[in-house]
């Protein structure tokens, strides 16, 4: 094992790979220049005094307890200056950890791609959890991440098995890709604390159905919950930007209620969203992306309030014939298009001077007494009401017009023919009128008798 990190130091000196650019890792190469390195058993570490902070680790154990102490010294960080060097780093056969009390920060890379990992206890005294800390940990799928950890990095979880996930109050923002790839994360619990939800933060998290978000959130970040399975999203009224590709590929979102705040909406917001019904930007919102529903193939109505001073065009591709209603006049709206392909302005269905979305009656999609959300009558069912109507019609006609009889044979009149129960059925129809030459019964409708061809004359 220490030759495989020896190895991996060589490849780094040699090829240049970067260091980590967390402040944990600026910090451990501070320390690592500043004070001496003490081999220890299956550890190196640096002797900082009065602590210890482990930097290596060159055992085989599949379950590990991190020592509290060592040579005397409190163990306080797990860290590291250089990635590929991390305590436990890509370590395959590591099963299950566990970091003592005492222990504040656990650096970049710890464990990195620890394929095995399944199992691992935080202390209570955990402050920091850096970049990359347990990226690629594709079993481990529960973590009780401490309430005393105020710093998690990029890229903390990503590619893990975690099932869900809690952050502590306190936090204010999580490391940008934070969860992203995290396929199997079906919940999540955000501190009322939180203000940032940076770039890809929950990034092809495919198992995510439901995200309350908390009322401090000011951002969202690109991408941040692009591929997620979210089905409804509320964002809270302090959001002012949503970041480009936002819910981008959510296919299974149907709706999205927006911040009364909101400023801006970046490219692609909404791109992908193939369940998405119905959205109204509110008043103040100032600038539209491009390309903000492409492929939304669902979407019947979008509400643009006058407060829109730029559109970004490509806004409805691929969506097919939508209701744009417009809160301004005609003359802001064609301004407001001017960029836009008359091809694809010319699919819209546009309403202006609305100054309530229209043709929705509310802007949070709220229910009826019957718990469904009220939808605009379209033209498939008008035709079907229409049908079902000619149909009655129809049946009404028969029962005034025909009478459905049974008669016995009267072969004086000409009528010979006879079934098997002695009766011959036929129609009698009014108007009917009898042939003079032959006898036979014929309908009211034609002039002649359609056994013998003679002239009708007289009427039964």
């Amino acid at each position: 094992m220490k030759n495989k990190k020896i190895f991996s130091f060589l490849i780094g000196v040699l090829f240049g790979l970067p260091l980590s650019t967390s402040a944990a890792a600026a910090r451990a190469d501070v320390y690592y220049k500043a004070y001496p390195i003490i081999d220890h058993g299956n550890y190196n570490y640096l002797d900082m005094g009065e602590s210890a902070a482990i930097l290596d680790y060159n055992g085989s154990e599949e379950h590990v307890n991190v020592p509290s102490a060592i040579d005397g010294k409190k163990v306080t960080m797990l860290v590291h200056p250089y990635s590929y060097g991390a305590v436990f780093n890509g370590l395959n056969d590591l099963k299950s950890a566990e970091i003592p009390e005492g222990v504040e920060e656990i650096g970049s890379y710890t464990f990195f791609n620890c394929t095995s990992l399944s199992e691992v206890k935080l202390p209570s005294t955990l402050t920091t959890v850096a970049d990359n800390a347990f990226y690629g940990c594709g079993m481990l799928s529960e973590l009780d991440i401490p309430e005393s950890v105020s710093h998690i990095g990029d890229e903390a979880f990503a590619e893990c098995g975690l099932k869900s996930a809690a952050i502590p109050e306190g936090l204010e923002r999580i490391g940008r890709r934070c969860f992203t790839g995290c396929t199997l994360l079906s919940e999540v619990s955000l501190p009322s604390s939180l203000n940032v939800i940076p770039e890809r933060a929950f990034y092809r998290c495919e198992s995510l159905s439901r995200i309350e978000l908390p009322e401090n959130l000011t951002y969202i970040g690109k991408e941040a919950f692009l591929g997620n399975g979210l089905k409804s999203v509320k964002l809270p009224d302090n959001i002012t930007v949503m970041g480009s590709g936002v819910f981008k590929d959510c296919s299974q979102l149907e709706s999205a209620v927006l911040s009364n705040s909101l400023v801006s909406v970046e490219d692609e917001a909404f791109s992908g969203c193939g369940m998405l019904k119905d959205v109204v930007f509110p008043e103040g919102v100032r600038s539209l992306g491009k390309n903000l529903f492409v492929g939304c193939r669902s979407l019947k109505s979008v509400y643009i309030p006058k407060s829109v001073d730029s559109l970004g065009n490509l806004l409805l591709t691929g969506t097919g014939a939508v209701n744009v209603s417009y809160g301004g006049s005609w003359e802001e709206w064609n301004s407001l298009i001017s960029a836009i392909p008359s091809e694809e302005a010319d699919l819209w269905k546009i309403n202006v001077g609305c100054d309530i979305p229209y043709p929705l009656a509310q802007s949070d999609g709220a229910e009826g007494e019957s718990g469904e959300k009220a939808e605009e009558i379209g033209f498939m069912p008008i035709l079907a009401v229409l049908i079902s109507a000619l149909f009655m019609i129809l049946i009404i006609a028969d029962l005034i017009l025909f009478k459905r009889v049974r008669r016995r044979p009267k072969t004086d009149e000409g009528i010979s023919e006879e079934t098997q129960d002695g009766y011959i059925y036929r129609f009698e129809r009014l108007g009917e009128w009898k042939c003079d030459k032959c006898g036979t019964v014929n309908g009211s409708i034609g002039k002649y008798c359609f056994n013998c061809g003679k002239r009708r004359s007289g009427k039964i």
